[in-house]
């Protein structure tokens, strides 16, 4: 396996964590109710923290995805 291809393998498990299905209804469910609990502050702070992370793995799959396309 090529680099290129390992990279892309890693990219894509990177993501996905971020990605459901509408199966996946009552883990998300018990997410929202753990979050309103929280301050609105910090809610915003973890909110933003996913999100950066989540922007992150895409990236890197994008990369890994132009780089795979190249050869």
């Amino acid at each position: 396996m090529t680099d290129k291809v390992q990279e892309l393998y890693d990219a894509a498990f990177a993501v996905l964590p971020y990605l459901t299905a509408s199966t996946d209804a009552t883990d998300y469910i018990s997410e929202i109710a753990g979050r309103a609990r929280l301050s609105a502050g910090d809610r915003l702070r973890l909110e933003a923290e996913e999100a950066d992370k989540r922007d992150a793995a895409i990236f890197r799959l994008r990369e890994a995805l132009t780089n795979f396309a190249a050869g």
